[in-house]
């Protein structure tokens, strides 16, 4: 059993199954738990196991057009598709992008393990806010712990989807906002008096 209610909204129409005690939800679905909360065009609750799966809606061309959303009471995913445990806040997370401090995560595979660890396989460190970045890092594994920081293996720039013929041994990303410490790198500044 849970350990608080689920509430959930459907717009279109919800299915309960008494017998496999499950819930399926159509159009604009949004299911509550404690500090969790996800929204997606479809979703399946297993009120025995605690298990959500959901999916995002696409059109005629197979292009996504509702975007699976959901937020853990510590970070934020935007994911294609999404199992997800309730109870012990593990799942795995296809398609996914989260923004971590000022860097945007773009990951083919995330699997959380725990409220703060996810480990991921296809991953694109950015700063570009747009779904199709214009630069980055690309990495193919990494381990990302929420709002502290994420390690990679090997990495390789890109710009505008080209690589960069130059690849780093590690890669090591602080996603924390606010004041840091530390060595700062040059820059050049002029003011009113100096030039």
């Amino acid at each position: 059993t849970l350990s608080a209610p689920v509430t959930y909204v459907a717009q279109d129409s919800a299915i309960g199954l008494v017998q496999g005690k499950t819930i399926e939800l159509y159009g604009k679905a949004k299911t509550e738990y404690g500090p969790s909360s996800l929204e997606a065009p479809y979703m399946k609750l297993n009120q025995a196991t605690g298990i959500v799966t959901a999916r995002s809606g696409k059109d005629s061309t197979g292009a996504i057009t509702d975007y699976v959303k959901m937020n853990d009471g510590q970070s934020e995913y935007q994911s294609d598709s999404l199992n997800y445990n309730f109870k012990n806040q593990r799942g795995v997370i296809r398609g996914t992008i989260s923004q971590q401090g000022e860097m945007f995560v773009h990951s083919q595979i995330a699997k959380k393990v725990n409220e703060n660890t996810v480990y991921a396989s296809g991953n694109f460190f950015t700063t570009c806010n747009l779904d199709h970045p214009h630069f980055g890092f690309r990495a193919n594994r990494a381990k990302i712990v929420n709002k502290k920081l994420a390690v990679t293996g090997a990495v390789r720039p890109e710009f505008d989807s080209v690589p960069v013929p130059i690849y780093l041994p590690s890669g090591f990303y602080p996603l924390y906002q606010g004041r840091h410490s530390g060595v700062l790198a040059p820059s050049f500044e002029t003011n009113d008096q100096e030039g």
